[in-house]
């Protein structure tokens, strides 16, 4: 998990990551707070990777079992290529690596990339 990673939890629905507190916490009366934060605690799971996400909120392009999204490093266009085979897993088109969550792909697309996958607005 890294900032800017999307997950899903019971409270909110589909949150970003935006902060990651880590520190030394001590009991306030009935809850736990770190000097000046009250800090909660929320349930989250991974979201499972989908074509709509691929498509629909990362904006993806569809090419037969292929999905398409083109960046720019220093003036030169790539292809960052995801397939789907015929049991419906995704597939990074490097060394066949299997991507299931969203945050494994927005993590993948920033290391090769250095750009953010974000949900288009």
């Amino acid at each position: 998990m890294r900032k800017g990673n999307y997950v899903e939890c019971e409270e909110y629905g589909v949150i970003k990551i935006t902060e990651f507190v880590f520190s030394v916490l001590h009991s306030v009366g009935k809850g736990i707070a770190n000097s000046d934060r009250l800090l909660i605690t929320l349930k989250h799971k991974f979201i499972p990777l989908t074509k709509e996400w691929l498509v629909d909120k990362f904006g993806f392009e569809k090419k037969g079992v292929y999905y398409i999204k083109s960046y720019t490093i220093n003036g030169k266009t790539y292809e960052f290529v995801i397939w789907v085979s015929v049991l419906g897993n995704f597939y990074l088109n490097i060394n066949d690596l299997e991507v299931k969550y969203v945050h494994k792909l927005q993590n993948i697309f920033n290391a090769l990339s250095g750009q953010e996958l974000d949900i288009l607005k």
